[in-house]
């Protein structure tokens, strides 16, 4: 993980995410195809209340690595923030145990 994304990891951590959201736009404008960067600036957008930026980039960092467990978790916990549970159920592999529509 290259310097800047750690420290935006660091800042995130610890709740600035207005400075995060600058280091690691600045990472994946160099480094369009980081999917780290992309993932956690998708959950830092999603975090902030921008559900539908937040799939866009979680997506994107799926598609460039979809073996990653935490990329699809993530991913479902936006659809299900935004009311698409069989999307978010479509994300995990045991996905109706754990996504479930609020009651």
């Amino acid at each position: 993980m290259s310097d800047l994304l750690t420290t935006a990891l660091e800042l995130h951590q610890t709740g600035q995410l207005g400075p995060a959201a600058e280091l690691y736009r600045q990472v994946v404008e160099r480094e369009q195809e980081n999917a780290d960067a992309l993932h956690l600036l998708g959950v830092l957008r999603h975090q902030q209340g921008d559900h539908a930026g937040g799939v866009e980039l979680i997506a994107k960092a799926v598609a460039l690595r979809p073996s990653v467990p935490a990329f699809h978790v993530n991913l479902a916990e936006v659809y299900r923030a935004l009311g698409q549970f069989d999307r978010a159920v479509g994300c995990l592999p045991h996905g109706p145990a754990i996504v479930a529509e609020p009651s």
